[in-house]
């Protein structure tokens, strides 16, 4: 990645871009999913798992502090040699190009099952793929004011979740506390760790931050937003259903949206999916600059437009010629959940670990 003054990115703008690309579909999905294992207490493993995930932000940013001024493709060279870092990055590259195709996917299955049931997929993806590859296209520093500006432009939306507790709200759903003892807690918590994946974006965001110093504590801030928001919408739709009622919900927050009512507004859940799509592209758009920077990066011979124009392509020809079926969807969701734990929980604590005994060993000045 190329660096300078041009591409670097305010404290800010760091912070909102890791904080997007942890929230796509975090809010939609995690009640139920943590119902489904740990029950009314899924709440604890929320925060067990904002924890952890503390933990990770930490281990990223050790890491690239151990060895400021370089990379995450140099420093994966540094540790693994030319030829094995040079496939290490390339796998980070090919994860990333398949967060940002589930992310598509995600926000299309949505659109499908909540307001266009009859269009097919391929024609959202594709009138989204325009102003990806406008916004993209421009780098890294016009990623992270579109980041400021989606966070500011949906601030209120999960608060709007509030309203349905005038209708249904009764705290004793979470009662009684630990019913089944500490396992499915702790069950939930190794499940929904992956709840803050997109953290590991760091890696790739560190060299561009203007105060470096202060990275620390800007990854410890995203991480604590989107933990705040996670934590408010599970905590609202608790209040709202029974844990058996949530445990069979898919899509918790908007049948949740759908009990509001307003004299002058009907359907608030096609008007909260419509503005949220805006929340997807924050999780699609940086994982899809950070796969073609990457293969730019490995290939040199690519240039970084011309790696995204394919990735696009590709990312559309699989939804043009595969059919995105119940039983396809359910396999990329289970896949996809052995991916994010494996890139969110496993790789940064194995380089934290590899990269302090490596400094140990090589030597080196430590920042």
């Amino acid at each position: 990645m190329n660096k300078g003054n041009k591409l670097a990115l305010t404290r800010t703008q760091f912070i909102l871009l890791i904080h997007g690309t942890q929230m796509a579909t975090g809010i939609l999905y995690l009640p139920q999913q943590l119902a489904a294992v740990a029950g009314s207490d899924g709440w604890i493993s929320l925060i067990f798992g904002w924890m952890y995930s503390c933990i990770i932000g930490y281990a990223i940013i050790y890491v690239m502090a151990l060895y400021e001024g370089k990379t995450f493709g140099q420093i994966l060279q540094m540790f693994f040699g030319r030829w094995l870092g040079k496939l290490a990055l390339l796998a980070f590259a090919l994860l990333y190009a398949y967060m940002a195709f589930f992310s598509l996917l995600n926000a299309a299955s949505m659109i499908n099952v909540w307001a266009l049931s009859y269009t097919p997929s391929y024609h959202f993806v594709f009138l989204l793929m325009v102003p990806v590859y406008i916004l993209a296209r421009k780098g890294i520093q016009a990623i992270g004011r579109y980041a400021e500006f989606v966070f500011f432009f949906i601030l209120g939306l999960p608060f709007l979740l509030v309203f349905a507790l005038k209708n249904n709200c009764n705290i004793l759903y979470f009662l009684p506390v630990l019913q089944d003892g500490w396992g499915p807690v702790l069950n939930a918590t190794v499940e929904m760790a992956t709840a803050f994946s997109g953290l590991e974006i760091a890696y790739f965001l560190y060299p561009y931050l203007e105060d470096k110093k202060k990275a620390a504590s800007s990854i410890f801030i995203a991480n604590a937003i989107s933990g705040f928001f996670l934590l408010f919408v599970t905590i609202v739709c608790f209040l709202y259903m029974t844990p058996d009622n949530l445990k069979i919900n898919v899509w918790p927050t908007l049948s949740l949206l759908k009990g509001i009512q307003f004299a002058f507004l009907e359907r608030l859940e096609i008007i909260f999916l419509s503005l949220y799509l805006f929340q997807f592209s924050t999780n699609y758009i940086p994982a899809l600059y950070v796969a073609a920077s990457s293969i730019s990066n490995i290939f040199t011979f690519i240039s970084y437009r011309k790696a995204l124009v394919a990735l696009l392509v590709i990312i559309f020809g699989v939804f043009l010629t595969v059919p995105m079926t119940l039983e396809v969807k359910m396999l990329l969701e289970k896949l996809t959940g052995q991916v994010y734990f494996y890139l969110f929980a496993i790789v940064p604590m194995f380089l934290w670990v590899y990269g302090a005994i490596f400094h140990k060993i090589k030597g080196g000045k430590a920042r």
